[in-house]
């Protein structure tokens, strides 16, 4: 009987242990982690050939849904975010002078097309991975996002815009070109961290986090609102994107 108990005992403790070694431990960093790529569009309420351009942005987003974040940053008009002014380093950056433009992953290839330079850069994969998750607390917004990365990577910035999408033109008729009652896509509305990013580091398997709390959303349409953060390099050097997430307000991204 002894015999028969203590063999009981040796098999509920296997058990537990095999129970033990499946469990992953929460801060667990993937193998892989998704793509996404960043497009960023530049223009402005007093350009007419920017409702055309903002088409062509809509049907390169359409493309990949899943896969592709697209930002429209507004220049010399009402939705122009000056402070911090990225738009003005960007142009300067990527010497843009015509509207409308776009830059995929912050890197300029004239050679490809805007899709084609996207697609590329998705085969690319990368080593790095960022997520994010957002909750409204006393009508401000919570943000924390995560990251970490396959390899060390000491100098790398990170990035975080709040985006509006659906949003009317700032008055009627406002938008060159939009025949009355336009609605702008995908508006970039603030910048959380400095212009040129925050200064971060990343270390082989470590999750690290950076929190923004009580994020005000003014008059946003919460519902339309996202949050857009992106890890990229050495702004001295290059803006090229490592990897980027977006999340609605209230939701979590995955890696």
């Amino acid at each position: 009987m002894k015999n028969s108990f203590k063999l009981v005992l040796v098999a509920l403790f296997i058990v537990f242990i095999a129970s033990c070694d499946k469990t992953e431990p929460n801060n667990q960093t993937p193998d892989k982690f998704t793509k996404k790529i960043l497009i960023e569009e530049f223009g402005g309420e007093w350009c007419s050939f920017c409702v055309e351009g903002s088409k062509r942005f809509e049907e390169l987003l359409n493309g990949d849904k899943e896969h592709y974040i697209g930002v429209s940053l507004h220049y010399e008009d009402p939705f122009e975010v000056k402070y911090p002014n990225v738009v003005s380093i960007l142009l300067s950056a990527f010497e843009i002078i015509s509207f409308p433009n776009t830059v995929v992953e912050r890197t300029i290839d004239n050679e490809k097309s805007w899709a084609v330079q996207a697609d590329f850069r998705f085969s690319q994969g990368t080593d790095v991975g960022i997520k994010a998750k957002t909750e409204i607390v006393n009508n401000n917004l919570d943000i924390t996002i995560d990251y970490t990365c396959n390899i060390d990577i000491d100098t790398a910035f990170m990035t975080v815009y709040v985006v509006e999408d659906f949003v009317p033109e700032s008055s009627p008729g406002a938008q060159s070109g939009g025949g009355g009652n336009y609605i702008h896509r995908h508006v970039l509305r603030q910048v959380l961290t400095k212009k040129s990013g925050n200064l971060i580091s990343l270390k082989k398997g470590e999750i690290q986090k950076i929190s923004f709390e009580g994020v005000k959303l003014g008059l946003y349409k919460k519902s339309n609102v996202t949050i857009v953060a992106f890890i990229h390099k050495d702004s001295s050097k290059s803006f090229e994107v490592l990897n980027a997430t977006s999340v609605k307000v209230g939701e979590e991204s995955k890696w």
